[in-house]
């Protein structure tokens, strides 16, 4: 699992965008503030009938030693 904070200050390690490649899963948590605006652009293309939202069940069998981390993040939980 890879942890990364999106901001623009770079001196601290954060970054101002991430490519998250086809077949990862990724979720966002807002550490502050009451609100966050996050965009996603997906190339070469979309199509629902590609996606597969993370179910409890499956996630929890595939990844037993992340489940306890993800959990939160994971509809249905």
């Amino acid at each position: 699992m890879q942890k990364c904070k999106l901001g623009l200050d770079l001196a601290n390690g954060e970054t101002p965008q991430l490519l998250v490649p086809g077949g990862y899963w990724k979720a966002a948590v807002l550490e502050e503030g009451e609100f966050g605006l996050l965009g996603e652009a997906v190339a070469p293309g979309f199509d629902f009938q590609d996606m597969e939202l993370a179910q409890s069940e499956n996630f929890r069998q595939q990844f037993p030693d992340l489940w306890d981390q993800v959990a939160p993040y994971v509809k249905g939980n």
